[in-house]
């Protein structure tokens, strides 16, 4: 089993910057008061009408641009490339060593910004019918909590969307469907950020605290949980670690996010 880290190749891709409205021409007159309209034999301005919105001031749209690319994992030990985030698997996503095979993740921030914390990642190209790719509840788990002790865990799966901050919620997610179960998940879990390369999940537990999330990898399985020891103590797998890339063995794994380019 091995901790990992995800790199992105998140690349700004594209932008979607709201541009303001370009005013129309003033009238010639639009700037008399009534007495000089009255002088010229010009009829009254009509009374202004000021709306709710209008005495509040409306709120003006946030500009923003979208970073797109691919989730890639390294060993956490020596940070070599184990592989990319696949486009396939419901359950707990797979890691893959080909690109072409990579799933394709987009984040939305705003213009100047070059990260954050609790953002969604959508995914982009996977024939899942869901909107995010984020973490799930896995069956085997007592509890929606992760802790240090617990051997409880949690899947790399694509999701429909959850508010940042929340607490686990039950938006729909491909575990559920697989299994036929209702398993709670969290989509806004992701701090990214695009400069130096690096991406990483929190789980928010079911009081409301953020826990500690450590990320490993089981065969070519990427999960996630707060005590990788417990899980292997529950969960325990034969061999020893290996350099092949879908026989991980025992070791332990990181996964990072790569920025500007695809590593």
């Amino acid at each position: 089993m091995r901790a990992f880290a995800i790199l992105s190749a998140l690349a700004a891709l594209s932008s979607a910057v709201a541009v303001p409205p370009v005013p129309s021409k003033a009238s010639a007159y639009g700037d008399l008061t009534n007495g000089e309209r009255l002088a010229r034999g010009l009829p009254l301005k009509a009374p202004a009408r000021r709306t709710k919105a209008a005495r509040d001031g409306a709120a003006s749209p946030v500009p923003s641009y979208t970073a797109k690319g691919h989730l890639l994992v390294r060993d956490a030990g020596d940070n070599s490339v184990i592989g990319y985030a696949s486009q396939s698997g419901s359950t707990a996503n797979l890691i893959n060593p080909d690109l072409d095979d990579a799933l394709t993740v987009s984040v939305t921030l705003p213009v100047g910004a070059t990260g954050g914390s609790q953002l969604n990642l959508a995914q982009v190209d996977s024939s899942e019918p869901f909107t995010s790719f984020g973490l799930v509840q896995a069956k085997a788990s007592t509890t929606t909590d992760i802790f240090t002790g617990s051997f409880n865990y949690l899947y790399f799966s694509f999701t429909n969307d959850t508010p940042a901050g929340s607490t686990p919620q039950q938006p729909g997610n491909g575990a559920s469907d697989l299994f036929e179960t209702t398993l709670s998940s969290e989509s806004a879990v992701w701090t990214i950020d695009i400069v130096s390369g690096t991406a990483f999940p929190i789980w928010i537990n079911s009081d409301g605290v953020a826990a500690t999330t450590q990320l490993f990898a089981q065969s070519n399985r990427m999960l996630a949980g707060g005590d990788v020891d417990a899980y292997r103590a529950k969960f325990p797998i034969q061999g020893v670690c290996e350099t092949d890339y879908f026989d991980l063995g025992s070791c332990r794994v990181r996964s990072k996010f790569s920025s500007g380019g695809l590593l």
